[in-house]
């Protein structure tokens, strides 16, 4: 004989889980809005070099605006914020690193300080970590002041 179960019904439910935001560094940048006694010679491979005269406010083109992604098309009402963290370096050789949403990078010198600086810039989404979701990507740059 043959034994055969009744049918069951089983309900699959697949939920989505979130895609890390993506960014591109802006590559053989110069020049750009550069404060006095300033000059950002180039981010190409992620490296600066910067003359500092003292005190002087810098924002140049860093990340490239059309690359900004929040992630796939399911996810293009998600809201993007940068952020600019310091890793390495005198923590007092740059003052409030920011980055707009439209890729500009933005800081000020310490007047009297030059050396070597490394940070972080990460790009987060609203959309969560919640079933091992991804909500941020990151570029790390060096900068050199002089």
């Amino acid at each position: 004989g043959v034994s055969v179960s009744p049918a069951v019904n089983i309900t699959i439910e697949i939920e989505y889980v979130n895609q890390a935001p993506s960014f591109g560094v802006a590559g053989g940048v110069a020049h750009r809005s550069v404060g006095v006694g300033a000059s950002v010679s180039d981010f190409t491979g992620g490296k600066a070099y910067l003359m500092n005269l003292g005190g002087s406010n810098v924002s140049d083109l860093y990340v490239d605006p059309a690359s900004i992604s929040p992630g796939p098309s399911v996810e293009a009402a998600q809201e993007v914020t940068f952020l600019v963290e310091m890793i390495s370096g005198d923590s007092s050789l740059l003052s409030h690193p920011v980055i707009t949403a439209n890729g500009q990078l933005s800081f000020t010198t310490h007047p009297t300080l030059n050396g070597d600086a490394h940070f972080a810039v990460y790009l987060t989404d609203d959309g969560g970590t919640a079933r091992g979701g991804s909500n941020r990507s990151i570029a790390s740059s060096e900068l050199h002041v002089r």
